[in-house]
């Protein structure tokens, strides 16, 4: 003779079992109270423009340093709005290189960054892509809208809302993958 398990049991599995799925499938809420769903770095990759942009993003929000490195082309260069540059009295010109934006971005994602500022508790971005157009054989700009936030505490930090040109092209190193060569800030949104 066998015992079935009542309802009510079966329910506690079921809700128990939803508790230890979901908090690994559910990353971040959005500010609507909407959940984003994102896959594991392991399964992006960088096979395609939009996927390209996509791991771009992935990257800074989870902080990833040596997916960072990987997608920026040794030639990479960052351009910030004019306007901007007193923010980065450091900079020599108008823009900076692949190895300062590295160096930017190592101690932004170190959470134990000890230095004039606090370290960084959470980045927030979404690049939205809004149009794209070849500037010659296996080189694109894509535009798109960069939104977020970099918190420091939970009530310090800062806000941005700019739209970049990001010119991608092929690895040379790995075919068939692709890698940032130039963002630049053009404007406010």
């Amino acid at each position: 003779m066998s015992k079935r398990p009542s309802a009510r049991a079966l329910a506690f599995c079921a809700t128990a079992s939803l508790l230890l799925v979901l908090p690994g499938c559910l990353s971040d809420d959005d500010d609507d109270g909407r959940y984003i769903i994102e896959p594991p770095i392991e399964e992006l990759e960088r096979q395609s423009i939009e996927k390209a942009i996509v791991y771009l993003e992935y990257t800074w929000r989870h902080r990833l340093y040596s997916e960072y490195e990987d997608i920026l082309h040794d030639q990479f260069e960052y351009s910030p709005l004019e306007r901007d540059a007193e923010d980065f009295p450091w900079m020599t010109g108008s823009s900076w290189s692949r190895t300062e934006e590295l160096n930017i971005a190592q101690h932004m994602f170190d959470p134990n960054f000890t230095g004039q500022e606090n370290p960084i508790d959470a980045i927030e971005i979404e690049l939205t892509e809004l149009s794209r157009r070849n500037i010659s054989a296996n080189h694109v700009e894509v535009t798109c809208t960069l939104q977020g936030r970099v918190l420091t505490a939970t009530n310090d930090g800062w806000s941005f809302d700019t739209r970049v040109l990001i010119e991608i092209v092929p690895d040379p190193d790995q075919p068939g993958l692709f890698q940032v060569i130039k963002q630049t800030e053009v404007d406010a949104v």
